[in-house]
């Protein structure tokens, strides 16, 4: 019996596997921005990509930004790579199964629990007990520096 061709535009995703000294490198994550801190999924996607070799697939605001508590989501199959993310943040999210759109296997979804001074050391890879919170200016002198409105996070 022949065998058939694989399907076009099938793409499959390598499953990471998080066994001792395995990475999370090649997972492919969603970060969703649930506090409305400007930047705040960029600066965490760049960061975990750094720290863990994980690709960022997309960018999402989760409005109206009333995210109490950081939520890692998994897709199928994916609960111990979700667990593995898990230990690379800096507090204990919750992890969640849940449908998972695209090409996507994992959604952080960032909550208020992770600003002020531990996010803001964690993002810049320092310690959070030797940390200053960031100084944040409001628009008005914002826009002289960046030409743009919000806050600037220096």
């Amino acid at each position: 019996m022949a065998q058939l061709p694989p399907a076009v535009g099938v793409r499959e995703t390598p499953v990471a596997t998080v066994a001792s000294g395995d990475t999370l490198r090649g997972v492919r994550l969603e970060v969703a921005n649930g506090v409305g801190i400007t930047n705040l999924a960029r600066r965490t996607a760049n960061r975990l990509a750094v720290g863990t070799g994980v690709i960022t697939a997309r960018l999402t605001n989760a409005r109206p930004y009333r995210q109490m508590k950081t939520e890692i989501q998994f897709g199928a199959g994916q609960d111990a790579v979700a667990k593995a993310l898990q230990t690379r943040l800096p507090l204990t999210a919750t992890t969640t199964a849940a449908q998972l759109q695209g090409n996507v296997q994992l959604r952080l979804v960032l909550g208020h629990d992770l600003t002020g001074r531990t996010i803001a050391a964690w993002l810049e890879g320092r310690d959070a007990q030797t940390a200053t919170l960031p100084s944040a200016v409001p628009a008005d002198v914002a826009s002289a520096v960046t030409g743009g409105g919000g806050w600037m996070w220096g």
